[in-house]
């Protein structure tokens, strides 16, 4: 996975590592066929290539996925039934009068914030996640995610 680069190839190590059912694989339509019992939720491109990215998030895109990047050379696609915004109006449909926080700093967090009550960012946050935020905390690397639940929702 040298063509990932180094970040991606340190990605590949983690997912491996991590994940009960992550495949890891050069060709994702041969592993899907060969392993059918698995129903995804998501996969993740791991490419230096942004023209490809781009190519591929395109053409996903078109098809209804949802595709965005959550750090360096990479694209996450799912379905929009796999987001984290889908999962909190499910939740909501349950517990309809819950109060609701999301915290994010990336791509894969916009949908969240569009459905909670209290959409809140990270200092180190992507412009547009920030942009959605009714409250921007310290970075996450000091703390500042768990000290914000501590103070203002425990």
């Amino acid at each position: 996975y040298e063509q990932c680069g180094l970040a991606g190839a340190t990605m590949v190590k983690f997912i491996g590592e991590t994940y009960e059912k992550a495949i890891v694989s050069d060709n994702i339509g041969a592993s899907l066929q060969e392993n059918s019992e698995l129903k995804p939720l998501k996969f993740e491109v791991l490419s230096e290539d942004e023209s490809k990215k781009e190519s591929l998030s395109t053409c996903l895109q078109q098809e209804g996925f949802y595709v965005y990047s959550s750090y360096l050379n990479n694209r996450e696609v799912t379905l929009p039934n796999t987001t984290k915004g889908n999962a909190i109006k499910q939740y909501l449909d349950i517990y309809p009068t819950t109060k609701t926080y999301g915290i994010g700093d990336g791509e894969n967090d916009i949908d969240m914030l569009k459905a909670v009550d209290t959409p809140i960012a990270v200092a180190n946050a992507s412009e547009d996640v920030k942009a959605l935020a009714e409250i921007i905390i310290d970075d996450a690397n000091h703390g500042s995610v768990g000290k914000f639940i501590l103070e203002y929702i425990l």
